[in-house]
């Protein structure tokens, strides 16, 4: 499973954050980690979870859904972790570049 706070800048590694900031984009949502997994990993078995929380952040309600992946070859959870975010980063960077070249 794939908390979106696995992958989140804005959150500090002791409340969860799997990789390292600079590869992580700012509050990534499931819809976004579902499509770039969707991207990446075309063999894999995808599944959101709306209703599911992460333990920690129960309360919290920026902070709902997961999404779940089958296990692929030859990947760990942190490779996953850090191509999906990664990839999310990119696509917003390249978003906002975008946004300045056309003002």
């Amino acid at each position: 499973a794939i908390y979106p706070r696995y992958i989140n800048a804005a959150v500090k590694q002791c409340d969860g954050r799997r990789i390292g900031k600079q590869h992580c984009p700012t509050n990534p949502t499931i819809q976004e980690i579902a499509e770039h997994l969707k991207k990446l990993y075309k063999e894999g078995q995808i599944v959101i979870e709306e209703k599911k929380r992460y333990p920690r952040s129960a309360v919290e309600q920026h902070d709902i859904g997961r999404v779940k992946i089958n296990k692929i070859e030859g990947k760990n959870k942190y490779q996953l972790l850090k191509e999906v975010a990664e990839s999310i980063l990119a696509e917003k960077t390249e978003l906002i570049n975008k946004q300045i070249a056309a003002a």
